[in-house]
């Protein structure tokens, strides 16, 4: 490759342009679902007391 064809491309960071997210939640859910999460434990931990193992098991 001669150094005027070296110049002609260039290395593109393939994730420009494309959504934020932390493994498959994209950005914008993280508050939702941490507050669905939140709320699915207080409802199995708190007001029924089932246990933490059967939340962990629900929850999955």
């Amino acid at each position: 490759m001669s150094d005027s064809e070296s110049r002609l491309y260039c290395p593109v960071n393939p994730s420009l342009g494309r959504q934020p997210s932390l493994g498959p939640i994209p950005a914008h859910l993280l508050a939702p679902s941490g507050g669905i999460f939140v709320g699915f434990y207080i409802l199995i931990e708190v007001l029924l007391g089932l246990g933490f193992v059967l939340f962990l098991l629900l929850s999955t």
